[in-house]
């Protein structure tokens, strides 16, 4: 089953909880299913967004990251099942959470926008 928690209606950003993993925080992050396909950064998000607002942002507390006005007030939120990549900078999702955050994605243009807070 997903571990995403969310209220349903349209979603305004994501929250990754990915405490414990040893996750290090990076400039482009990418989020990817069990299988190694991105989910988040390289197709998805506009130059311009990314120059702007930075790809991701991060936190330590899960309830300041839920109310952080990047996800604004209606984020669903994910727990990352593991850090990968040479420097541990990406997360990997379950693929029920992975459906569900693609699901999610096609509902709302948060991710476009980098409405993304990764808690580490």
């Amino acid at each position: 089953p997903s571990s995403a928690q969310f209220k349903g209606g349209k979603p305004t950003g994501i929250v990754i909880d990915a405490r414990g993993l040893g996750l290090r925080p990076a400039l482009l992050p990418k989020i990817v299913d069990t299988q190694g396909q991105e989910i988040y950064v390289g197709q998805v998000v506009t130059r311009t967004n990314a120059v702007e607002q930075g790809v991701a942002g991060y936190a330590k507390d899960i309830n300041a990251a839920a109310n952080n006005f990047r996800v604004t007030d209606n984020p669903a939120v994910i727990k990352g099942i593991k850090a990968s990549g040479s420097v541990r900078t990406d997360i990997v999702l379950s693929q029920p959470d992975a459906v569900m955050l693609r699901d999610l994605s096609k509902k709302g243009d948060f991710l476009q926008y980098c409405r993304v807070i990764i808690v580490y």
